[in-house]
């Protein structure tokens, strides 16, 4: 069982590594917040893409402070490190955040916002403790349960630092390729998590997901959470994404061009009512 006061796994050679070359970055417009939002990006994300969301959430009318992680791989400017990913950094970066926010928060609340691959690391977080680490949780397109064809990247034989061409939009991707040690990462945490025995309050959670998702199997999810512990969370369609970007991609809705303005406005909504109120 893991503790809200972890060892220090910042002493770990990978870890230590990837915190010291990519602190995320913190917004605030409060000097004294009421609370802060740990926010989580997806596979092959650029981190800075979530600042759209950060900032609907965290500004001076909400008084939360946000802190935008970086998970091994998705360092900005530096591809080597996608050819270094595993799963246990991935879990080893996502308790040190826990550990660093919580330490910050203090006695004042913690939230989560995740999308994608940032958002099957919160729901994994939240089952390595016998309390939830978060107040409220918001998960967009959580990968639990994924369309059948989504796992034949991971079982593509090969090294781990074999890279495949990322189908991402150019502008959004952090790196040129995913690593076949990702796609092997992330689904070893998807088994590990559906296999798991829920644990800790899981009323607070929000999920969005998006029908028409290329990756997530928006009707597997309801299946498995109608089964399991996960039947509290409350699991929502976003709206009709009519969105400015070409190629139009489902899995992906984080900012307005993303998306379309109208189904931006009512998912910034969603999310501020589950963490704002």
């Amino acid at each position: 069982m893991a503790s809200f006061w972890l060892a220090p796994l910042w002493a770990t050679p990978v870890l230590a590594l990837a915190m010291a070359q990519t602190r995320p970055e913190i917004m605030t417009q409060s000097a004294t917040p009421r609370g802060w939002v740990l926010v989580a990006h997806g596979m092959n994300l650029k981190p800075s893409r979530m600042q759209p969301l950060a900032d609907a959430v965290c500004n001076a009318e909400s008084g939360l402070a946000c802190r935008i992680l970086t998970l091994e791989g998705h360092e900005e400017g530096i591809p080597s490190r996608m050819r270094q990913v595993t799963a246990a950094s991935w879990k080893a970066t996502m308790l040190e955040e826990i550990r660093w926010i919580r330490q910050q928060a203090g006695k004042k609340p913690v939230f989560f916002l995740g999308f994608s691959l940032g958002s099957l690391m919160g729901a994994w977080a939240m089952q390595q403790f016998e309390e939830n680490p978060f107040e409220r949780a918001v998960l967009l397109a959580p990968p639990i349960e994924t369309h059948a064809y989504a796992r034949l990247a991971a079982l593509i034989p090969g090294p781990s630092h074999w890279t495949l061409p990322s189908r991402n939009h150019p502008e959004y991707r952090a790196n040129s390729g995913t690593s076949l040690g990702a796609y092997r990462a992330l689904f070893a945490i998807q088994d590990e998590l559906r296999n798991a025995e829920p644990r800790g309050r899981q009323d607070d959670v929000l999920v969005l997901v998006n029908p028409d998702d290329e990756l997530v199997s928006a009707r597997k999810l309801r299946r498995r959470a109608e089964k399991s512990g996960w039947s509290r969370w409350q699991i929502e369609d976003v709206l009709t994404l009519r969105p400015s970007l070409s190629p139009v991609y489902q899995h992906l809705f984080i900012d307005e061009p993303s998306m379309g303005s109208e189904a931006w406005e009512h998912l910034v909504s969603r999310i501020r009512s589950q963490i704002h109120e």
